[in-house]
């Protein structure tokens, strides 16, 4: 976490982390999913909105928010749909699903 941290420019210190644990992929299991909870929701954020920033060797990383069900199913639908539509972005702020067209475009809830 901290190489990732310092990829992102953020200062995490050992209290940031409330826990850490690896949960199998059905697809890889050479590379399992690392979940990750903060102990602050502030600390959690940072690394949320810097989450397009990345760059980090030739690894894959994403960071997505914890979403229930019903919410990870409509972001879904709405990634197939707004790939239809031509909607290069689609990302989720606090369980909000978001898009927008090209880089400098409004942002639609």
């Amino acid at each position: 976490m901290h190489d990732i941290a310092s990829a992102l420019h953020i200062d995490l210190n050992l209290f940031d982390i409330e826990n850490a644990y690896p949960k199998p992929s059905n697809r890889n299991l050479e590379k399992p999913l690392i979940i990750v909870e903060f102990a602050s929701r502030r600390k959690r954020d940072k690394f949320i909105k810097k989450r397009g920033k990345i760059e980090y060797k030739s690894n894959r990383i994403y960071i997505n928010e914890s979403l229930t069900a019903f919410n990870r199913k409509l972001f879904w639908e709405s990634r197939m749909k707004g790939k239809e539509l031509g909607y290069c972005f689609i990302w989720t702020i606090h369980g909000i699903i978001f898009c927008k067209k090209m880089n400098r475009a409004t942002r639609y809830k």
